[in-house]
């Protein structure tokens, strides 16, 4: 398996929040790529 990224990954500090359903988790968005982003709070999240 060939796990080089085809886009580049920025580092960011972006406060946010996240709502799904009742839920709420505030964190920052920590990284940014073409293909998504990364989200970062104390929250677990079942996948």
């Amino acid at each position: 398996m060939d796990n080089r990224r085809t886009s580049r990954r920025l580092s960011v500090h972006f406060p946010a929040s996240l709502k799904a359903g009742k839920l709420t988790a505030e964190g920052a968005i920590r990284q940014i790529s073409e293909n998504g982003m990364l989200f970062e709070c104390s929250k677990h999240f079942d996948a």
